[in-house]
C-alpha cells in the first residue's frame, strides 16, 4: 500500500516555509557559534588555570640536617 499523496501546497506556501525554515536554521547556526564561542572561551581559561605558576612556584630547599 501505498500512503496517499498530500495535496500540495500553493508556491507562496512553499516560499514562505522555505524562507520560514532559513530563518530557522539561521537561528540555530548563530547560537551554535555562540555556544562554541563560550566553550572556546572556557576552555582558554581551563588551560590557562592548569599551567603551573612559575612566579609563585618555589623550590623547596633541603633543612639542613643536625647530626
Amino acid at each position: 500500500m501505498k500512503p496517499k499523496e498530500l495535496i500540495p501546497s500553493t508556491k507562496d506556501q512553499s516560499v514562505k516555509s522555505d524562507k520560514e525554515r532559513i530563518k530557522e536554521l539561521e537561528a540555530e547556526i548563530a547560537r551554535l557559534k555562540y555556544e562554541m564561542s563560550f566553550y572556546d572561551d572556557f576552555m582558554k581559561e581551563m588551560r590557562e588555570i592548569a599551567k603551573p605558576n612559575r612566579a609563585v612556584k618555589k623550590k623547596h630547599k633541603q633543612l639542613p640536617s643536625k647530626d
